[in-house]
């Protein structure tokens, strides 16, 4: 329920009065506020097509600063420039870093893209998603949409590592790609989807 904000964690480093997710012309805008923090270094933000926090993406590179502590108003907010589906609920989550390393996760937050809000990409165009989940140890799920393309036509994900080598290369079809990697180390790797008139690269991580 977008309306209810829920904190996992035993403790409260902010006072957060609201935290929503909003329409923009490119982009889902991630806005909150905060009455209070207390020792707070900064924020993340995370996101799933599932109301379970362990299955989100972190989508900052780096903390969003805060304020340390302070008792005045605060406000904040982050862009998620990532090409999301018509008709599939999001859910956001806010986690708060404190300066001794404990963290604090406020949401889940819903959004729903609708059809007519321009920026999003429908199940008609061309379209790479994160993979689910990232990180991950042994597998994870690659959904894509190719315009002009039936689903059930398969499509080739080549997964590359960070020296531009070809790792391998994955056959998908129907959508959706399981890919496999409990034979790689440790690591960032990168997942291509490429047609002859589609070509995007995105980003995954390999933790063991």
């Amino acid at each position: 329920n977008s309306n209810v904000i829920t904190v996992l964690g035993s403790t409260l480093p902010v006072e957060l009065s609201a935290f929503t997710a909003s329409y923009m012309e490119n982009y889902t805008l991630i806005k909150w506020v905060t009455a209070s923090e207390t020792d707070v270094i900064g924020f993340n933000i995370y996101r799933s097509t599932e109301d379970v926090y362990d299955t989100s993406v972190k989508l900052n590179i780096n903390h969003i600063q805060g304020q340390g502590t302070t008792t005045e108003p605060q406000y904040y907010e982050f862009q998620d420039i990532d090409q999301l589906v018509y008709e599939t609920t999001y859910y956001y989550w806010l986690e708060v870093v404190n300066y001794c390393g404990s963290s604090n996760v406020y949401g889940s937050i819903e959004f729903t893209p609708e059809t007519g809000q321009g920026g999003f990409e429908n199940d008609f165009d061309s379209n790479l998603l994160m993979n689910q989940p990232n990180p991950f140890s042994s597998t994870t799920t690659i959904n894509y949409a190719i315009k002009g393309m039936l689903k059930s036509e398969p499509v080739n994900i080549s997964i590359y590592n960070t020296l531009g080598q070809l790792i391998l290369t994955d056959v998908a079809k129907n959508g959706v790609c399981q890919f496999d990697a409990s034979e790689l180390p440790t690591g960032v790797y990168f997942y291509r989807l490429e047609t002859g008139s589609y070509n995007q690269m995105n980003k995954m991580m390999v933790i063991k």
